[in-house]
C-alpha cells in the first residue's frame, strides 16, 4: 500500500510540474508585445506597407490567399475607410500543438468619440514561427480549398481609364477577391475607352446606363459612385452574401483556346430535381487579371473583360453537357482567366437578376 501511495504522489508531482512547464512556456510567448503591437504600429503607415508585410512570410498561404493578396487586402481597407481609421490586431487563441494563432483585425472609425468599431475580420489557424528575433505569419498553408456548397459571388463594375473615382472601387473589389479567393470574383467592364468591347454596351444597357463607376452587386443591386459611403455599401454587401449556399453547381468545365478564333468550352450544370430554370442564363467572360493599361491613378487596370458571352439555358437539358463559345481574335494573355456563372435574367432588370453561382478558371498554359 505504501508503494502505491508513493507512485500516486510521484504521478501527481509529474502532472503539476508538467502543467507548470506548459504554463511557463506559454507565458514566454508574448504575442501581444512581440507580434501584434509591432503589427499595429506598422498599420499606422498606409503610405508604406513594407514594414507591415515583413510580418508575413514570403511563402505565406492562407485559404489560397498569398502574401501579395494580403497586401492588396490592406490597401483596400485604407481605400475603403481612408486615413481616419485605426486597425487593431487582437489575439484570440494560440494552439501550441500546431503553433497556430486565431486572431481578428478590428477596424475602428476614429472620427467618432469614442472611436466606433466598424468591422471585425477573423483570421483562423494561422501558422506562426519565429525567424531570428521576429515572428512571421505563414497562414494555414491551404493553397487550394473547395468551394463546397457555397456560391461564388460576382460583382460587376463599369468604368473607364480616366475616371477619377473608379480606382477606389477597383481597389475594394480586388481586396475582397484577395480575402475570399474561392467565394468572390469581379469583372471590370470598360466603356468608351481603349479597353472597351462591343458587348459591354449590351450588358450595361441591361442593368441601366448610368454615370460611372457603377457597380452591380451579384446582379441584385447597383451602387453608383466611389465615395467612402459607396465603398462601404459594396464591402457590406459582399460580407452579407459570403458563405451563402447555392442549389446549382458548375462542374466538369473543359476549355480550349485557339489564337485568332477564341475560347470554346463545355460544362455540366448540376441541380436538385425540380430546380426552376426560368430566365436562367449562362454568362462567360475572358478576363486579363492585370492589364498594361493603367487607370487614373497610374495603377494597372485589373480583371479587365476582354470578351463576354451569354447563353440562354432556360430550356436546356441539364442531363447533357452545355457547350459555349467565346470569340476572341487576340492572343491569350499570360494571366488570362475565365469567369463563368449562371444568372437569372428577367427583363427588365429591377434589382432581380441574382447570380446563383460562378467559377473562376485560370487559363494559363491552356
Amino acid at each position: 500500500m505504501r508503494y502505491i501511495s508513493i507512485i500516486l504522489i510521484l504521478a501527481a508531482l509529474f502532472v503539476v510540474s508538467a502543467c507548470d512547464r506548459f504554463d511557463h512556456d506559454f507565458e514566454t510567448l508574448n504575442f501581444k508585445a512581440e507580434l501584434f503591437t509591432p503589427m499595429q504600429n506598422a498599420m499606422m503607415h498606409p503610405e508604406d506597407l513594407s514594414t507591415l508585410m515583413a510580418f508575413y512570410a514570403d511563402d505565406y498561404m492562407h485559404n489560397a490567399a498569398t502574401k501579395a493578396d494580403r497586401e492588396q487586402f490592406f490597401h483596400s481597407l485604407y481605400t475603403l475607410y481612408g486615413d481616419e481609421i485605426a486597425l487593431e490586431p487582437v489575439l484570440q487563441s494560440y494552439n501550441h500543438h500546431n503553433q497556430s494563432l486565431t486572431w481578428e483585425l478590428r477596424v475602428w472609425d476614429t472620427t467618432w468619440v469614442p472611436s466606433r468599431l466598424v468591422a471585425v475580420i477573423p483570421f483562423n489557424d494561422e501558422k506562426v514561427m519565429k525567424v531570428g528575433d521576429a515572428w512571421k505569419l505563414y497562414g494555414n498553408r491551404i493553397a487550394d480549398i473547395e468551394q463546397g456548397d457555397k456560391r461564388r459571388l460576382v460583382f460587376e463594375t463599369f468604368t473607364f481609364t480616366t475616371c477619377p473615382n473608379c480606382p477606389q472601387v477597383e481597389n475594394v473589389l480586388h481586396g475582397l477577391a484577395s480575402l475570399y479567393p474561392t467565394q468572390f470574383s469581379y469583372l471590370e467592364y470598360h466603356f468608351n475607352d481603349p479597353l472597351a468591347i462591343p458587348a459591354t454596351a449590351q450588358t450595361f444597357g441591361y442593368y441601366g446606363f448610368s454615370v460611372m463607376p457603377a457597380t452591380i452587386l451579384n446582379g441584385e443591386s447597383k451602387i453608383i459612385g466611389g465615395d467612402p459611403s459607396h465603398l462601404e455599401q459594396i464591402r457590406s454587401a459582399a460580407e452579407a452574401l459570403i458563405g451563402t449556399s447555392t442549389e446549382i453547381f458548375l462542374e466538369d468545365i473543359q476549355t480550349t483556346f485557339t489564337t485568332g478564333t477564341g475560347l470554346e468550352g463545355s460544362l455540366n450544370l448540376v441541380t436538385q430535381p425540380g430546380f426552376d430554370l426560368a430566365d436562367l442564363n449562362l454568362r462567360f467572360h475572358l478576363i486579363e487579371r492585370s492589364s498594361e493599361t493603367t487607370n487614373s491613378t497610374g495603377n494597372a487596370c485589373t480583371n479587365v473583360v476582354l470578351a463576354s458571352g451569354k447563353l440562354d439555358v432556360s430550356a436546356a437539358n441539364l442531363a447533357q453537357p452545355i457547350s459555349f463559345n467565346l470569340p476572341f481574335t487576340g492572343s491569350l494573355p499570360s494571366d488570362a482567366a475565365l469567369i463563368i456563372f449562371v444568372q437569372r435574367m428577367p427583363s427588365p432588370w429591377a434589382d432581380n437578376a441574382p447570380i446563383l453561382n460562378a467559377r473562376e478558371i485560370d487559363l494559363a498554359g491552356i
